[in-house]
């Protein structure tokens, strides 16, 4: 084409649209391209959204920021021609063709397409073929919504794997069989894709971390075991706290299938732990007065459970030197940087201390009597109870869409649903909880160096109240040499239970 053709040439704003994980724009733009060049027209600007869909159903107008900047290209300068693929890759949905049409309308703009033609918004037949095609390409995503959406809710029904990237803790077996030998298959008499079967490695890993989470371990302390065994991800990335957190709090590790947001029965695959093991991880995740990390004063045992005497401030670990140029840790006050004259005080002394008296105390006959009461029994009507609740908030609901209840109606009786519905959720929680302390019940001195510094730290915080005095001076009351100079009753222990 000659530069004066060229100059005559009907200018064109070529518009391509990738959607979400669709192939790219290449074949888009060579064949869009070609067909406005055999018409004669000149491509002066590009216009592209990559992985942005044009489609909605009930929520927002999607973005795409480049759709609306060639809109106000077209707002601005009339007679310019819009060139696409086709219809569906300007518009999926009612409030872009509506907006598109007008702005084409007012400003003299036809719309070119290869698949389409041409559409000339400044007739009524032009118009009603674009909305035709636009209308069909939003049937066409509707009704594939409408057929996977209803193929999810059967697999979701039969208890099946909804498919996706698979699932830490599981492996997907390509070729499923029965015992037998013989290949397993869906309704249609197919073999079936695939399978999930437990990964024995990292389902012992979940199954581990569940029980030392309920005894007193922290997410990121999981994490950095599960890093340091070399587990990884299923993308391949290194653990941290809350993908630990995501991972555990999974209804699929009790084996329960879940869609849309909801628990909808048992699963086809084998569970990791057992139903009730979940629900008390549940429980301890979602307790929001539970420390997730251990925290700068959390290296030690006692730090920030021990209190000082003298103005009953928390305890944190420093370091001093002895005569030999030697350090060692110290607990302190922390108000001792500025008063000067509070507990300092042995570390390792107190530790073995604190630790002898729970293992001893444990270990005793009656040490059942400082666990905490076991509510477990009373989850099963919890929970029938929180189902009721339930339905009984979806048919309130259903009665002000009828139009039987008035807003105000709805607005008491949803009220008084959602105090029920937390005055149960409190009931459960605190059922569900696991006694940190149950696993050690006679068998404390030999669990107790196995256990993490977290969970140790767990179980003395639920036993005692630990007030630490100043060492009185001099040697203790029957010190004799080669004893060391630490003085147990200046270390008081009060029990919170028993």
């Amino acid at each position: 084409m000659s530069q004066e053709e060229t100059a005559q040439a009907p200018e064109y704003l070529l518009y391509l649209r990738k959607s979400n994980g669709r192939k790219a724009v290449p074949r888009q733009r060579a064949i869009t391209t070609a067909y406005i060049r055999d018409h004669g027209g000149v491509v002066s600007a590009e216009f592209k959204d990559d992985d942005r869909t044009a489609w909605h159903g009930k929520g927002e107008r999607p973005t795409r920021d480049d759709f609306d900047r060639m809109l106000d290209v077209l707002r601005s300068r009339k007679g310019l021609r819009v060139a696409a693929w086709h219809a569906d890759r300007l518009t999926r949905n009612d409030h872009d063709t509506a907006e598109l049409i007008r702005v084409c309308r007012a400003g003299g703009h036809l719309i070119e397409t290869p698949r389409g033609g041409a559409y000339d918004m400044g007739n009524a037949n032009g118009r009603k073929r674009f909305r035709d095609d636009a209308s069909d390409a939003i049937y066409e995503v509707d009704h594939l919504q409408e057929r996977v959406l209803a193929g999810r809710d059967d697999v979701a029904a039969d208890g099946r794997w909804l498919g996706g990237k698979r699932p830490f803790g599981w492996r997907l077996d390509e070729n499923p069989a029965d015992s037998d030998g013989e290949s397993l298959l869906d309704e249609d008499g197919e073999p079936l894709n695939g399978v999930l079967v437990l990964d024995d490695a990292e389902a012992r890993a979940i199954r581990e971390a569940c029980e030392s989470l309920l005894t007193g371990a922290t997410q990121g302390a999981i994490a950095r075991q599960w890093n340091a065994a070399g587990l990884t991800g299923t993308s391949g990335a290194k653990w941290a706290g809350n993908e630990v957190r995501r991972v555990l709090l999974r209804p699929r590790n009790a084996g329960l299938m879940e869609h849309r947001g909801q628990i909808t029965g048992r699963a086809s695959w084998p569970p990791i732990v057992d139903e009730m093991t979940w629900r008390r991880v549940c429980a301890v995740l979602a307790d929001p007065d539970r420390k997730t990390t251990p925290g700068p004063d959390r290296k030690h045992l006692l730090s920030g459970i021990a209190r000082c005497a003298e103005c009953g401030a928390g305890l944190v670990c420093s370091t001093t030197g002895s005569g030999r140029g030697r350090k060692r840790a110290v607990y302190i006050c922390r108000q001792r940087a500025t008063d000067g004259a509070h507990v300092a005080r042995d570390a390792a002394s107190i530790d073995a201390y604190i630790a002898d008296v729970v293992i001893a105390r444990l270990e005793q006959p009656d040490a059942a009597s400082l666990l905490m009461a076991d509510a477990a029994a009373e989850l099963p009507a919890l929970y029938r109870e929180k189902t009721a609740l339930a339905d009984a908030m979806k048919a309130s609901n259903d009665l002000r869409r009828q139009g039987l209840l008035t807003p105000a109606e709805f607005a008491a009786e949803r009220r008084e649903h959602q105090a029920d519905e937390a005055a149960l959720e409190a009931k459960i929680t605190a059922a569900e909880q696991a006694d940190v302390v149950a696993p050690l019940l006679g068998v404390a001195r030999e669990a107790w160096p196995t256990l993490t510094l977290e969970q140790q730290r767990a179980i003395i915080d639920a036993l005692l109240e630990i007030t630490v005095h100043p060492q009185p001076k001099g040697r203790p009351k029957g010190w004799k040499p080669g004893q060391p100079y630490f003085d147990f009753e200046s270390v008081q222990v009060d029990w919170r239970r028993g």
